[in-house]
């Protein structure tokens, strides 16, 4: 590259050197240089000659001795027309490596940019060691000998007078039966979700076996934990059974109304009466008599889960 391209000089300066022509470099350098900046004074000034070398009215001084000094270079005629294209800022090429709104990235960036700035609190060990060791049921003197660590030091670390060692946290966290990084995990907020149904008397579904008769209640509710219904105890012995009535969970039984007696696979009978309730494993085989003069009436609750 010749010293015109490689040299900023100032565009009067450039023109009048040129004008007179460079003595050190010829005069095929001035008029290279005469063209350059006659691409800058159009860039710069807007407007050209026309085809007969007159400025045209919006050209000022600075570009007209420049054209006057090219004209003079190249021999008496104007340069030839040097086209401009206007580029609206809304057409202009998008650079090549822009992501697409559908990219992970351009997602992970917008949430971060839209979303609220949540900042997760620091987790105080000694209250989380507590905090574990209150949800066991323990004493110090009982989580100490189940973690291997001196009653002194489990005090020292939940009251934060200490820092233990990773040797320590792992013992604690065994002893715990959780992982290390459980120790430093906030405990998951339980937040309401406002479900509920209410059932008046009478407005359960009824479901009617050989031996009882049902009564479902919340049944619109969906995805419930567990199924309560209530239950009119229809059979009298237990040989009106087709064996023994078993399924997945546990179920809890109240008596309503009248007497019953319950018979269990691995336990004696019993009565229960207005009032009284049990609860057993669901799996285990089971079924219900009445024993009182009229049909007794029970809530049951099964879970589902």
């Amino acid at each position: 590259m010749g010293w015109y391209g490689s040299t900023t000089w100032p565009l009067g300066t450039q023109a009048a050197v040129a004008a007179q022509g460079c003595r050190p470099c010829g005069r095929h350098h001035a008029q290279g240089l005469l063209r350059l900046q006659l691409r800058a004074g159009v860039t710069l000034f807007g407007g050209r000659p026309d085809a007969h070398g007159k400025d045209p009215p919006q050209a000022g001084p600075a570009q007209r001795k420049l054209w006057r000094a090219s004209a003079a270079v190249s021999g008496g005629s104007p340069p030839a027309p040097l086209r401009r294209t206007r580029v609206h800022p809304t057409t202009r090429p998008m650079p090549s490596n822009r992501h697409d709104e559908t990219d992970p990235r351009s997602l992970i960036r917008i949430a971060r940019e839209s979303g609220e700035a949540i900042e997760a609190a620091p987790v105080d060990l000694g209250e989380r060691v507590r905090e574990l060791r209150k949800a066991q049921g323990w004493t110090l003197e009982q989580a100490a000998g189940q973690a291997g660590l001196a009653r002194s030091t489990l005090s020292k670390i939940e009251n934060g007078q200490m820092s233990p060692t990773y040797e320590a946290l792992k013992k604690l966290a065994d002893g715990l039966k959780i992982s290390v990084p459980q120790l430093f995990t906030p405990p998951a907020k339980v937040e309401a979700n406002g479900r509920m149904v209410v059932n008046t008397a009478g407005e359960g579904s009824a479901h009617a076996t050989a031996t009882y008769e049902h009564e479902l209640l919340a049944d619109k509710l969906t995805s419930k934990k567990m199924l309560p219904y209530r239950a009119r105890i229809r059979a009298r012995s237990m040989e009106e059974f087709d064996g023994w009535v078993r399924h997945e969970g546990e179920e809890f039984l109240l008596v309503l109304t009248g007497v019953v007696r319950l018979f269990t696979e691995f336990y004696a009978p019993i009565e229960l009466r207005r009032g009284d309730s049990a609860y057993y494993d669901a799996t285990m085989g089971h079924n219900v008599v009445s024993v009182s003069a009229e049909d007794a009436t029970i809530l049951w609750v099964t879970s589902l889960t």
